[in-house]
């Protein structure tokens, strides 16, 4: 306390030493005792808050994701400190406005937008402080339907009969560089190709050219699919195929609807052998191609008879793998979390992508988990999603809002991935803790109810189906819905 007096004292010598000239008026005894009492003295006592800083959004990212029709409750700008004052430009898309003293977002969104780069601004006595927010508007309500003749509230398999526009439990959709689409139709063991803008199919994969049969088995003419799965494309267009109960993988030249290569049956067509070794695959849940031609297949199932990794084999190379992902660089060891669950190990894993530049993401559906390595060329991951550490298996992150419970597609982009879960297509930024999208829950990101019945804004919830999701160079978001019998394109 006498330290207190002392300083105040000091204070008070100080001011009445610089502000000692009765003839100024404006260190007249009032100036005086307004500046010392006014603003030095409460300044000491209540100091005034420091500037905002870190200017983010509520969702603790510079992303903001607002729907189609649907009222903005729940976002705002969001600051270190406090701030009394927000501010934003240019214009927010039409319908969302931002109340000026409290930073919150509201209103519904009548336009789509594609991201856009957004000054956000806050204020209090102190300062201000800028960030930059990306923002866009999309669509949870799908606006085509492949599979169901357009109808949106129909789930039959097959609606109608096998045809050039029915599906059965498709469990892939991809789509090319001229918005043409390839839809996996598991049940009817076939590939559809449909041209841009069309829900009726011009081409079939694996029936030797058959709109309505639907045989099963290894063909010696190449054709034949049981229990087709993921599908990729190359930069040349040519189409690759996981034909997952024949152990393979096929590989098609752009256009062309009879197969030319075979991935880990030894170049041969006719043979199904599977085994766990660098040129053999037990069961293929997952593919993609990277930008050298390279492919990553997922060897696994969901049941302990899986092989637990996934294998990649080089731009040439259609027998051999050089690296595998899960089993600690062992090409004869398939065991579930080989070492414990870690960032290197896997169970059941039966999803992956690739994001733009060249990171790895895996869908590790038995620890509940997505793995992302920024550097594939190490088998050791970087980041996990689903999860609070590497080393804890379907543990749900108190940091997330969701865990990652009968884990299904992956989809990478430039910021972030797509992750299929039961009844949803969700979207985590890189790097964050939570999701900030979701298709399939009417865009209320907390929503996880099941989906029943087959509407323009569900998605099918049983456990057993496979969701995968992509998006086409124009923005549009397709889901293959396998349970509803049904591709989405929002």
């Amino acid at each position: 306390m006498k330290k207190n007096i002392l300083f105040l004292s000091l204070i008070l010598i100080s001011c009445t030493k610089s502000l000692n000239n009765s003839y100024d008026p404006a260190t007249s005894t009032y100036a005086r005792n307004y500046f010392l009492y006014g603003t030095v003295i409460k300044n000491i006592l209540f100091p005034p808050p420091a500037v905002p800083s870190n200017v983010t959004s509520s969702n603790g990212t510079n992303q903001l994701v607002f729907y189609l029709g649907l009222a903005t409750t729940d976002l705002s700008i969001s600051v270190s400190g406090t701030a009394n004052s927000y501010s934003i430009s240019p214009d927010l898309p039409a319908g969302v406005s931002l109340t000026s003293s409290t930073g919150k977002f509201s209103g519904t969104p009548t336009a789509i937008t594609s991201a856009k780069q957004y000054t956000a601004v806050a204020c209090n006595v102190s300062g201000c402080a800028s960030g930059s927010l990306s923002i866009k508007v999309i669509n949870v309500t799908a606006t085509r339907v492949y599979g169901q003749g357009g109808d949106f509230a129909v789930s039959t398999s097959n609606n109608g009969g096998i045809s050039a526009n029915s599906l059965s439990a498709p469990s892939c959709v991809i789509v090319d560089s001229s918005g043409g689409v390839y839809i996996s139709d598991l049940g009817n063991n076939r590939v559809l190709f449909y041209p841009s803008g069309s829900t009726t199919a011009t081409r079939v994969y694996g029936q030797g050219g058959s709109f309505t049969t639907s045989a099963t088995g290894v063909s010696s003419t190449t054709f034949g699919f049981s229990g087709v799965g993921s599908l990729a494309l190359d930069s040349s267009g040519s189409l690759y195929v996981a034909d997952a109960q024949n152990k393979r993988v096929l590989y098609f030249s752009s256009g062309v609807t009879t197969a030319s290569q075979v991935y880990a049956q030894g170049g041969s067509f006719v043979t199904s052998v599977s085994g766990t070794t660098a040129s053999t695959i037990n069961a293929v849940s997952g593919i993609v191609v990277d930008s050298a031609g390279g492919l990553y297949i997922v060897d696994s199932t969901t049941s302990t008879s899986g092989n637990h990794r996934v294998l990649y084999f080089p731009a040439g190379s259609f027998n051999t793998a050089t690296r595998v992902y899960g089993q600690g660089g062992s090409f004869t060891s398939g065991v579930a979390n080989k070492n414990g669950v870690s960032a290197d190990s896997l169970s059941s894993p039966n999803g992956v992508s690739l994001d733009p530049s060249g990171g790895l993401y895996i869908s590790d559906y038995g620890n509940s988990r997505v793995l992302y390595f920024s550097n594939p060329s190490s088998t050791t991951a970087t980041q996990v999603y689903g999860t609070p550490d590497f080393t804890s298996s379907n543990a749900q992150d108190t940091s997330k809002v969701t865990s990652l419970s009968f884990l299904s597609g992956v989809l990478g982009d430039s910021s972030g991935v797509y992750i299929g879960i039961s009844g949803q297509v969700i979207y985590f930024p890189q790097n964050l803790k939570k999701h900030i999208l979701s298709y399939g829950s009417s865009g209320v990101l907390n929503s996880f109810s099941s989906s029943s019945t087959a509407t323009a804004s569900s998605i099918s919830s049983n456990s057993s189906g496979r969701i995968s999701v992509f998006v086409g160079s124009d923005g549009k978001v397709y889901i293959s819905d396998s349970n509803f019998n049904r591709v989405l394109m929002y």
